[in-house]
Parts: structure tokens; C-alpha cells; sequence
């Protein structure tokens, strides 16, 4: 489990794009349901690009892709496709891939320091489709958990907002509005030093991402932008000895 830094991407006038203003905006909004998805670049052997300018010079560690259709595409940063990453984990690690099958990728890599971030994409997993991808996001990492919690631990949970009507004949009408993700981490036995990093997020009162089980291949694409509302009670002791480590409970709310 890690919470990072909320992506640093949130306005599509810091996205370059070679086709279809219309989507544009579906890169940045976490909602699966809608994708960018380029135009006229429907044959694998044309290269659309999307390059993402960061406010200024900033250190980055994580980037996330999810629910794209990418084979062969490559990322790149600061305007150079030299300047790959180098990845902790995965099936490649310089950041070039030729023959990607996961719909969304988690990469972990070397600390860079950028003002952009580069994507060059040429190849589909269904052969000659439109380009297509529904969430992108740039980030660094504020914690990794050293510990995970047990299942009995971790409740996620997808909260829809929605109202129910009350027909005249006595039946039920819904209107749904929107789903939202929260979870409720429960940790026991943690050490003073995990403590105080977790103190350090909570204290901060702001938002960032949350991502429950991170992994460069196979990622089931949960993640989420959340808060942290609520008291911090990680200063209780797991059990009479002192050295047992501490118990604690994270709620966590979708932004």
C-alpha cells in the first residue's frame, strides 16, 4: 500500500495533444467510464502523442496508467526519448514497451527530476484501434507501507451517491448519481517510526492518492484520490508491553 502525492496534472491546458479536443479532458478525470481516445490514428503504424508539462521542475517517482488500450508506446520525460525511466518492477525497465496485454500499469521508478512527461503510443492490443486510455497521473510518493494489514483489516468499499423515490403505488425509483470508493484500514503492532509517518500524512489535512496494492504488472487499477477525515489514534499501545508496537485505524474518503 503507498499514498502519494495527488497527481500533478489537473488542468488540460498542461496536456499536448495531436487529436480530439472533445476527450482531452477524460485523461485527467478519474472516472473509468469516460476515455480520451485519439482521431485518426486508428492503424498501428502511426504514433500519436500526449505530453504533460508540469508546473515547474518537479521530483517524480510514480506514474499510473489505467484502462488503456496500449501495445507498443513508450514514456518519456523532459522532451527526450533517451530520458526513459528506470523501472523498479515490470516486464521492461527503460520505460519502452512492445508488447504490453495489461490495461492498466502501476511503474515505480528512479527519483527524475522534469517538466514533462511523454507519451508516444503506436500500437494497440486489438490491432488498429483509436488510441485510448482513461486516467493518467504523475505523482511522488508520500509513504509505503511497511506493514500491510491482515484481511480482516482492509474494508474497501464502492459508495454510490443516489436517491431513491417513493412511487405512488408504493414502488421504488432510483437515480444514480456518481460512485464514490472508500476504505477503512486497521494496522496493529506497528512501530513508532510507521507511526509518525502516518501522523506526518494525516497532519498535513489534504488530499492525495491512495493505492492498496501496488504492482508494475497485473495491477488491478484501484486507486483513488481521498482524505483523510476523522481523529488519528495510532497512539494506543497493541498490548500491555510497550514494545508491542502500536493499533490504529485510517478512514479514507474519495475526493
Amino acid at each position: 500500500m503507498e499514498f502519494l502525492t495527488s497527481n500533478y496534472i489537473d488542468t488540460i491546458t498542461s496536456i499536448t495533444y495531436d487529436s480530439n479536443t472533445i476527450t482531452v479532458s477524460n485523461i485527467i478525470d478519474p472516472d473509468l467510464t469516460f476515455q480520451y481516445v485519439s482521431q485518426g490514428y486508428s492503424d498501428d503504424s502511426l504514433t500519436t502523442s500526449l505530453t504533460f508539462t508540469l508546473d515547474a521542475t518537479t521530483s517524480v517517482d510514480r506514474i499510473y496508467l489505467k484502462e488503456m488500450n496500449f501495445k507498443e508506446f513508450s514514456v518519456f520525460y523532459n522532451g527526450s526519448t533517451a530520458n526513459t525511466l528506470n523501472l523498479s518492477e515490470g516486464i521492461t525497465t527503460t520505460s519502452n514497451w512492445t508488447n504490453n496485454e495489461d490495461e492498466h500499469l502501476y511503474l515505480k521508478f528512479d527519483t527524475i527530476t522534469c517538466n514533462s512527461i511523454t507519451l508516444d503510443i503506436t500500437k494497440t492490443i486489438i490491432p488498429n484501434k483509436e488510441k485510448a486510455i482513461g486516467y493518467f497521473s504523475i505523482n511522488k510518493l508520500k509513504l509505503n507501507f511497511p506493514q500491510i494489514p491482515s484481511a480482516k483489516g482492509y474494508k474497501p468499499t464502492i459508495e454510490p451517491e443516489e436517491t431513491v423515490h417513493k412511487m405512488s403505488d408504493g414502488g421504488s425509483r432510483l437515480h444514480f448519481l456518481k460512485e464514490k470508493w472508500s476504505a477503512k484500514i486497521q494496522l496493529q503492532n506497528i512501530t513508532k517510526d510507521f507511526r509518525d509517518d502516518l501522523k506526518d500524512v494525516w497532519s498535513d489535512h489534504a488530499n492525495f492518492d491512495f493505492i492498496a496494492f501496488e504492482t508494475n504488472t497485473s495491477w488491478d487499477g484501484v486507486s483513488f484520490n481521498v482524505i483523510w477525515p476523522g481523529k488519528f489514534d495510532f497512539y494506543t499501545y497493541s498490548d500491555s508491553a510497550v514494545d508491542s508496537g502500536f493499533t490504529g485505524s485510517i478512514t479514507l474518503k474519495e475526493t
